[in-house]
């Protein structure tokens, strides 16, 4: 549907009184009030279904009073109508005749009541084109012979649907922000919208979207003074011995500075001395003393110093001072002492001296050169050659042994009541007989008899199918 609006200078847009309502279809006029944009015409002009000469007055605003008073017919300009309403002229409209509007009367437009029927036959009305509001019907006829001055084949009238079409609400404007939540450190604030502008009327769609909406605000730091928070308990003294320093500590946060705010006066950390106990003094050396003279009257001898742990002396646990209290070096007086020959180690034994399966010995020497002797020193006392009794393996008869018995053999027998043997076996492999030995006596098997231990029962007769 469309509104009806005003056209031109004095032109409106309306509905026609022949099609407006028919009487049983009315209204009562206290329940179906018109618009204030209603507007009642003095004059009507039933050729062409037209008016003219709007009258500008409160009491003519309901269709009732107007068509009771002065007026020929009326518009509704803020109806919602289905027909488009072009501009007809200058101080002319289209419009509702208040005769068609009493009398309900089915007339077409614009046919005069003098025109004669055509011959031809009308076709049925169409349907209403709209779904609400005024709209228009349509019939046509096939006029064969006719004067086409004064017939027309197709006719039109105004039908009404629903007089009021549903209208949609639209939001009005926005309502003041409420207050922000918070001074500072941000808050919300909220506002509010009505759907109102104009509100649904008639079935019409709510207004889409929200009717309230938050924003943050007062984002700024809050200004706060700064507060020591309590002093921590002091730490652990800065030396494990001897004199140190302990500490404890405290923070500006209770509460921490903000914004403006000033921050704290004062220390933030506090020392106080502290001893847990006695360092250890580690050991330390005295210089070395002088070299002792060679203690030897002839050749190389060794010679040694010696110091003290004296500095300082070890105390409280302290460590000992590490190393060695004595040093030595060698020394040498100018004239050669004899030295006196000793014996090298032994060597490892020689093979076996002896022919293939006999008896022999075996032999190892050592050398007296460890030292040798010399200006002129004593030789070596003892022997340099030794030696032990062996034997002579190679190619001597072996006889042959035998090696353990294998697993016994799996009874045969499974059924209680019978029997059946078991054997196992031994190879004469340990050793083997070699260079003419024994070969093993005895025999290589072994059997036992075995009993089935299965309770096997009676086995039933089986008949075969055929």
């Amino acid at each position: 549907m469309t509104t009806a609006t005003k056209l031109g200078k004095n032109q409106y847009s309306c509905t026609s009184c022949k099609d407006f309502l028919r009487p049983t279809d009315r209204p009562d006029s206290t329940t179906a009030k018109p618009k204030e944009n209603f507007v009642c015409y003095r004059k009507f002009r039933t050729k062409n279904g037209e008016c003219g000469g709007p009258i500008k007055k409160a009491k003519f605003s309901t269709p009732e009073a107007c068509c009771r008073g002065t007026g020929q017919g009326f518009s509704v300009q803020g109806l919602v109508c289905l027909v488009k309403h072009d501009k007809v002229g200058d101080n002319r409209y289209t419009c509702i005749s208040c005769i068609d509007w009493k009398n309900g009367a089915n007339l077409t437009t614009p046919a005069p009541a003098t025109t004669p029927e055509p011959p031809a036959e009308w076709s049925h009305w169409s349907p209403c084109d709209v779904t609400c509001g005024t709209g228009t019907r349509t019939r046509h006829r096939m006029c064969k012979n006719c004067d086409v001055n004064h017939h027309s084949n197709r006719e039109f009238k105004s039908c009404l649907v629903n007089f009021y079409c549903p209208e949609a609400g639209g939001w009005g404007s926005w309502f003041p922000w409420e207050r922000c939540s918070q001074e500072c450190d941000g808050g919300f604030r909220r506002r509010e919208r009505r759907c109102d502008n104009p509100p649904p009327r008639h079935g019409g769609e709510t207004c889409p979207g929200k009717e309230e909406e938050d924003e943050q605000c007062n984002t700024h730091e809050c200004d706060v003074q700064g507060g020591w928070s309590e002093w921590t308990r002091f730490g652990a003294c800065s030396h494990t011995c001897g004199r140190g320093e302990m500490l404890r500590l405290r923070g500006c946060t209770s509460p921490a500075p903000r914004g403006k705010g000033s921050h704290c006066v004062g220390l933030r950390v506090e020392a106080r001395r502290c001893e847990e106990r006695k360092c250890p003094i580690h050991g330390g050396w005295s210089d070395w003393s002088a070299w002792s003279s060679c203690p030897v009257t002839c050749g190389e001898g060794r010679r040694f110093r010696s110091r003290e742990c004296n500095r300082p002396v070890p105390d409280f646990r302290g460590r000992p001072c590490e190393g060695s209290s004595e040093e030595t070096e060698p020394c040498r007086l100018d004239n050669d002492c004899p030295v006196d020959g000793g014996w090298s180690d032994w060597s490892y034994y020689g093979p076996c001296r002896a022919g293939p399966c006999q008896a022999g010995h075996r032999l190892r020497t050592r050398e007296c050169d460890n030292p040798r002797p010399r200006h002129p020193g004593r030789v070596c006392v003892g022997r340099s050659l030794e030696k032990i009794a062996c034997m002579n393996d190679e190619g001597c008869p072996v006889d042959g042994g035998w090696c353990d018995y294998g697993l016994w053999t799996e009874c045969s027998a499974t059924c209680k009541g019978t029997t059946s043997v078991q054997h196992r076996t031994r190879a004469c492999y340990c050793p083997p007989p070699q260079n003419g030995g024994k070969f093993c006596a005895g025999d290589f098997l072994e059997t036992i008899q075995c009993e089935g231990h299965m309770d096997c029962g009676e086995t039933p007769d089986v008949v075969v199918g055929s």
